[in-house]
C-alpha cells in the first residue's frame, strides 16, 4: 500500500482537488442514499489506487448531510450542472433518512433539504 502523502502527490500532479483529511462516513448521522456506492464510477483504477467519483445525485445527499455553505454552494452548482430537480433530491434524501439510525440530527437535515430543494425551484428561469 502506498503513502497518503503519494496519494496527495497524485492528486495534485493530476489537479484533482481533494481534502484527505476528511471522514467521509463521520460527516453526519444521516446515512448515504442505498445503492450509492453502486452508482459510484471509477475515475482512477490503478493497481494500489482507486479513485471512485459518486453519481450527481449521490454527492448532493453527501453534501447536504454536512451543510455548510461551501456544501451548498457546490451541491446547487452539480444541481444545475446535472438537471437534478428539487423532487429528486428529496426523494434521494428520504432514501437515507429511511437507513439513518434516529436521531435529532435528522431534523436538521431534512430541513437542510427543504431549503435545498426551495432554493432550486426558485432559481429557475
Amino acid at each position: 500500500m502506498g503513502s497518503v502523502e503519494a496519494l496527495a502527490g497524485f492528486f495534485r500532479q493530476h489537479q484533482i482537488p481533494a481534502d484527505l483529511t476528511s471522514n467521509f462516513s463521520g460527516w453526519s448521522v444521516v446515512a448515504m442514499p442505498p445503492g450509492y456506492r453502486e452508482r459510484a464510477t471509477d475515475l482512477v483504477h490503478h493497481t494500489h489506487l482507486r479513485v471512485r467519483l459518486l453519481a450527481p445525485l449521490d454527492f448532493i445527499i453527501s453534501k447536504l448531510r454536512r451543510g455548510t455553505d461551501l456544501d451548498l454552494d457546490d451541491a446547487a452548482f452539480v444541481a444545475k450542472r446535472f438537471g437534478i430537480t428539487g423532487e429528486q433530491v428529496h426523494a434521494s434524501a428520504e432514501a437515507a433518512l429511511a437507513v439513518s439510525p434516529q436521531d435529532t440530527a435528522l431534523f436538521l437535515f431534512r430541513k437542510t433539504v427543504e431549503l435545498f430543494c426551495k432554493s432550486l425551484s426558485s432559481s429557475k428561469p
